[in-house]
């Protein structure tokens, strides 16, 4: 509702008054409401608009981009509408759209010829309505055999549905396959109700989306095998740039979710950092990464991944890190488990109000689960990568690894997840989440206070009397 030129002569006025700020508080509040300011105007740009009418009849060519998620009586998919038809005349377009399908025969990488009409409303649910606009959905198209017109099977050429494809031929047991699909590719289409409700029930469900963790296990395993790199005269600098690589290879072969892209560029950030010998701040480069997701895509606000991972890393960050400090410099497994526990406290105790607020219960039991469930969560991400790696026969000997890993950790919370106190049913209201955020800000703002404190005085005590 704010004219443009208004919202840019704001903009442009805050930065010189910034500038011209000397108390550096100042000029950080001036930096703070230019940013949300640009926010503003970045989110009214990037609002998806549909190229065609909606709920009117049309001719489309749609192609399928990921694999079908089966449902009771159909299945749902993510779609782009490549060109529409009306009087006879063909319009492009590049429309993402949801697709509803009563076809069985329809797959990942298919073009379909239909009639039928694109429909604003995606779903009857209000929230997942606005959830998927905010992702840049304009509408949804149903497909079923009566306005089917062509179906063109196609290879799709995407590393995503490749690495799923190829876990898929050895596939024995479905519930430990779900799993390796989630954990490995960041494809959930496999998994069953009771198998997602067990693990949301214990509070391991961000252990199925492709996250930080992942991206950190696949760091270590590049960067192990560019180890001899480090004998060559710069060869750490290639090595950086190498990983880069690496870990972007991996991030598009999990379908870029948000809490991988946000790992991704934080890696990306340390790794430069590495490659021009400056110093790495963690909090800063969390900053970088969520501002630059936001600009790239504003509708990441709303997306329940980006908010949790977001959370997440910033209380493991804030508080995680210098708790971890705190332990030592020894390393063995009694800090691993250690540093576990604290990882898994810190990231539950920040989003706790958030999944509350979501989901309607709070898991008690993830704090204790996660470093014990980590152990398997290790071995499926590294065998399964290591076997989408690997030509057959040997990625078939490391998948059956993956899957004896599975197994066991699906036992792992199909037990704990038929215990009655490990969560509490509750919904936290909108102004209690905020409220529970705040004391969460004070809180970080008086330790940050303390150390500061501290750090002035151990300052004092060393200058010469």
């Amino acid at each position: 509702a704010i004219p443009f030129w208004a919202l840019v002569a704001a903009i442009a006025s805050i930065i010189i008054f910034g500038w011209l700020a000397n108390r550096s508080r100042i000029a950080i509040a001036y930096a703070f409401v230019g940013m949300l300011l640009t926010g503003y105007i970045v989110a009214t740009i990037n609002i998806p608009q549909a190229s065609q009418p909606t709920d009117s009849w049309a001719e489309m060519v749609v192609n399928v981009t990921n694999r079908p998620l089966q449902r009771d009586g159909y299945s749902r998919a993510d779609g782009t509408i490549v060109k529409w038809c009306t009087d006879s005349v063909w319009h492009r377009s590049n429309d993402k759209v949801v697709l509803w399908l009563r076809a069985d025969s329809i797959g990942a990488g298919d073009r379909l010829t239909i009639y039928g009409k694109l429909s604003k409303d995606i779903s009857r649910h209000e929230s997942f309505n606005t959830l998927m606009h905010n992702r840049d959905y304009v509408g949804s198209v149903s497909v079923g055999p009566s306005n089917l017109l062509n179906i063109e099977h196609r290879a799709s050429p995407t590393l995503h549905t490749r690495a799923t494809e190829k876990l898929a031929q050895y596939q024995r047991d479905s519930n430990a396959h779900a799993i390796i699909q989630a954990m490995v590719t960041g494809s959930r289409h496999a998994m069953t109700p009771q198998l997602r409700d067990a693990y949301s029930r214990t509070g391991l469900a961000h252990l199925l989306a492709v996250s930080g963790l992942h991206l950190g296990i696949v760091y270590l395993v590049v960067m192990s095998i560019l180890k001899p790199l480090s004998l060559v005269h710069r060869g750490h600098r290639l090595a950086n740039l190498l990983i880069i690589v690496a870990i972007w290879l991996f991030a598009a072969m999990s379908g870029f979710s948000a809490p991988v892209v946000r790992a991704a560029i934080m890696i990306t950030i340390f790794q430069l950092t590495q490659f021009f010998s400056e110093e790495y701040i963690s909090i800063h480069s969390l900053s970088v990464a969520l501002i630059a997701m936001l600009i790239y895509r504003p509708g990441y606000l709303y997306d329940i991944s980006f908010q949790l991972s977001a959370l997440a890393v910033t209380g493991i960050v804030l508080w995680g890190v210098p708790l971890m400090r705190l332990i030592g410099s020894n390393r063995g497994v009694v800090r691993w488990v250690v540093a576990s526990f604290i990882v898994g406290i810190m990231a539950t105790l920040w989003t706790l109000p958030l999944v509350s607020h979501t989901f309607g219960y709070i898991p008690f039991a993830s704090i204790v689960l996660t470093p014990l469930v980590a152990l398997f969560t290790y071995v499926i991400i590294f065998a399964g990568i290591i076997a989408l790696l690997m030509p057959h026969p040997l990625s078939q000997y490391l998948y059956s690894l993956c899957e004896l890993a599975a197994q066991s950790q699906n036992a792992l919370v199909d037990y704990v997840a038929s215990w009655q106190w490990i969560a509490v049913e509750y919904t936290l209201s909108s102004e209690n989440v905020c409220l529970c955020y705040a004391l969460i800000a004070a809180i970080t703002a008086a330790i940050a206070a303390i150390n500061g404190r501290a750090k002035s005085r151990e300052l004092m005590c060393d200058e010469p009397v």
